[in-house]
């Protein structure tokens, strides 16, 4: 639908260039040029701007407890977001949900909205972990991104 716009726009600008080669004189011809310019222009930041954005930070909550803060920081909601664990060999996953290996799934989180994740921090999980997550926005495309998440202090 977006390509079909951006091509209508680009010809309504041919043909308002041509409007103006054919009568300078006139005022309408240059508006059609810089309403259809902006209407391209228009489409293309829209696209832009308008994804979500999930960081991932782990963070103190209070005295020997500790959070996962999942925040959603797009203009868009984010839909089947996945944080995958990559554990170091005697590492043991920071989250207390039995039925979860190395991932935990988090259905939906809202535009410039967070979900709080109880961690379990101990000497063999340590405090620094190596996180790879996923999500989608509305109309199913995939995003990813991965980093080294450690504690806050």
């Amino acid at each position: 639908m977006k390509t079909l716009f951006r091509l209508f726009s680009f010809l309504a600008f041919c043909g308002s260039l041509y409007w103006i080669y054919r009568a300078s004189n006139e005022v309408e011809p240059y508006v059609v040029a810089l309403a259809s310019l902006a209407a391209i222009a228009g489409s293309f930041i829209e696209i832009k701007k308008s994804k979500p954005e999930i960081n991932v930070e782990l963070v103190t909550v209070g005295p020997n407890s500790h959070s996962f803060i999942v925040s959603n920081t797009g203009n868009q909601d984010a839909y089947e977001v996945n944080l995958k664990f990559n554990l170091k060999d005697s590492q043991r996953f920071p989250i207390r949900k039995k039925p979860y290996e190395n991932t935990f799934p988090v259905k939906t989180i809202f535009k410039n909205d967070y979900k709080e994740i109880i961690a379990t921090l101990s000497f063999e999980s340590g405090i620094e972990f190596d996180i790879t997550w996923s999500w989608k926005n509305k109309k199913g495309k995939s995003f990813s991104r991965g980093n080294i998440v450690s504690l806050k202090r």
